[in-house]
């Protein structure tokens, strides 16, 4: 990727500014359907007054980088205060807000947004690119006629606890794009989300505690009913077709649920990201494509 750095660091880069120039860029002028998880202190009305914007934009003073989507290689993927992160998959965003250490419920503000954005940098599309070139796939001309170039499914393997990161496949996927606002006339609708983990909560010195991002591991979610929609945004009722596939809690099948890795099965509830690597079987590395399912979020 030729990207230029930010501040003269070159583990930091400049991977968009929002004026569709650069090498990720999409301009969909609201004609896709993107979809954004929150369990954000607002309520649904004052997003849908506000709409969304980047942590760095909220800074006060103002922080120098602000509209820039910025990507930090060593993690292969952007800074998360730098863009507003979308999923094209309902089950990307299925995962968010992600847990930390303090944890210790699920927030009960859990909402999942349709929106269909103006433009995204493809984060996805940048992941493919990252991975290829650290497997050594990125040689000659195939790289734009073959679509799983970057591909090498020995580095799918279920491991919640990262315990191998160096040998992990980074392109997660859900097909995850970034923008730097989601203005209000761009939202299309707000539904209630719940989910449950493989990961619960363990006892610290007769604490209870968890892990952070122990969602990870494994969820299981349902999607409730709509609080607001914009009925008259010509993307809602693809919206409202995704969301119906997702009413029932998802993975349907009794002791299985969805990682950042794929579908993996296990009965019982794990304490630590590291038990659930020792215990929960994989069942599938990557999702496959189902009915009413919006395709771009699939490999």
């Amino acid at each position: 990727m030729r990207l230029s750095p930010l501040a003269n660091d070159d583990g930091e880069l400049v991977l968009s500014i929002g004026n569709g120039r650069y090498p990720f860029d999409e301009v969909h002028d609201g004609s896709e359907l993107f979809w954004h998880g929150t369990g954000s202190n607002r309520t649904v009305s004052q997003v849908f007054l506000q709409g969304f914007n980047t942590a760095w934009s909220r800074e006060s003073p103002a922080n120098p980088n602000a509209k820039k989507i910025v990507w930090r290689s060593s993690d292969d993927d952007i800074e998360l205060e730098s863009g507003v992160c979308l999923a094209r998959d309902i089950r990307g965003a299925a995962f968010f807000p992600l847990t930390d250490s303090n944890s210790l419920e699920l927030s009960d503000a859990y909402y999942i947004y349709a929106v269909a954005p103006r433009w995204t940098t493809n984060t996805y599309q940048a992941q493919k690119v990252a991975e290829a070139v650290e497997t050594n796939r990125m040689e000659g001309s195939f790289l734009p006629k073959k679509k799983d170039f970057w591909a090498d499914k020995s580095r799918w393997d279920y491991d919640p606890a990262e315990e191998d990161s160096d040998n992990a496949c980074c392109v997660w996927q859900f097909n995850e794009h970034a923008t730097l606002e989601v203005k209000p006339a761009e939202i299309v609708g707000c539904w209630e989300a719940s989910r449950s983990l493989l990961v619960g909560l363990s006892k610290v010195n007769g604490k209870k505690v968890g892990e952070d991002h122990r969602q990870k591991a494994g969820i299981r979610f349902e999607v409730g009913k709509m609080v607001r929609g914009n009925k008259q945004h010509e993307l809602f009722d693809e919206a409202k077709a995704v969301i119906d596939n997702y009413k029932q809690v998802y993975p349907r099948k009794g002791g299985q649920w969805l990682s950042y890795h794929g579908i993996v099965s296990c009965t019982q509830i794990c304490d630590t990201k590291a038990d659930a690597k020792l215990l929960a079987k994989q069942v599938q590395a990557v999702v496959a494509k189902e009915t009413a399912l919006n395709e771009r979020g699939d490999f």
